[in-house]
């Protein structure tokens, strides 16, 4: 909702020129669709980053082996244990990267 309020300030702004003479009104104008722009490009940038949390970040993220994988096995991830599995053999220790989540268990690599 707030959102909104903040997409509507330039158009409030507006209201300062029939309030205001020009010389006084220009400047604050000015200055209120600036930092409208600067919200909205923020806005914008942070929509564009890629997703960090949840089951979407922690693919191709790094995990490290906690047990041997043979197939099975657990893994370190974000300070988190999660049952693993792995095509091949990987022995405790090593850095696996996590291809894909399903429910509570991982497929590494």
């Amino acid at each position: 909702m707030w959102c909104h309020v903040l997409l509507g300030m330039p158009v409030a702004g507006l209201g300062l020129f029939a309030v205001f003479p020009l010389p006084i009104a220009l400047p604050a104008y000015l200055a209120i669709s600036a930092l409208s722009l600067f919200v909205y490009w923020s806005t914008y940038q942070a929509m564009r980053r890629p997703v960090t949390t949840g089951v979407e970040g922690m693919i191709g993220a790094r995990a490290q082996a906690m047990t041997d994988l043979s197939p099975r096995g657990r893994i370190r991830y974000g300070g988190e244990l999660w049952l693993a599995e792995a095509d091949e053999p990987i022995s405790a220790g090593t850095e696996v990267t996590i291809q894909s989540v399903d429910g509570m268990r991982v497929k590494v690599k």
